[in-house]
């Protein structure tokens, strides 16, 4: 007995493209727009501290968009995405990319500096840059997603393909409606 393996379906890889998508838009939203906002609000919660408790967390963060850039990239490719996926997810990566190479490090030198006591320059608006590329990558994602996840529109017939096909239809029946009665019930 042969098992032969079966490449699942397009749709199937869309739909599992489409979820990629949301999911990791959803870690980053997690991450960048939640935990690390919310975590310098604690008022027991050093900067130094905090710091480096982020250092670590977006360091995890970046090995798993890796990952998942990586993974979307084998989708694109398997489920032969249209057009507009390919160019969602490559703002995505590209800002992935960008982030790993040289934002990240930055602001991870800075943060060392800090940690180790020091004052680093003046902000060099590092931070903003940061949050507004995790927000187009959000956005990337999200359409993204959408477009992954929405159905292949049907090919639009031709014109020979458009005259209405229907059976043919009987003669109207011309006998006359029947009148109603509008005798009274009355009661035994």
């Amino acid at each position: 007995m042969s098992l032969s393996r079966v490449a699942p379906p397009r749709s199937s890889l869309l739909r599992l493209l489409g979820g990629l998508a949301f999911v990791w838009a959803g870690i980053v939203v997690g991450i960048s727009f939640l935990e690390a906002p919310v975590k310098f609000t604690a008022p027991s919660l050093t900067l130094p501290v905090g710091l480096d408790v982020g250092r670590h967390v977006f360091a995890a963060l970046n090995r798993t968009e890796l990952v998942l850039a990586l993974a979307s990239a084998v989708l694109v490719w398997s489920a032969r995405a249209r057009r507009g996926v390919w160019m969602a997810l490559g703002v995505a990566w590209l800002v992935v990319l960008v982030q790993t190479a040289w934002l990240l490090p930055a602001l991870d030198a800075r943060a060392v500096v800090i940690i180790a006591g020091g004052h680093p320059p003046a902000s060099t608006g590092l931070h903003l840059l940061y949050g507004l590329a995790e927000g187009l990558k959000v956005l990337a994602l999200l359409a993204a997603g959408g477009v992954a996840s929405r159905p292949a529109v049907a090919p639009r017939p031709d014109a020979a393909d458009a005259a209405p096909r229907s059976a043919p239809v009987a003669p109207l029946d011309s006998s006359p409606i029947p009148a109603l009665s509008h005798t009274p019930i009355s009661d035994p």
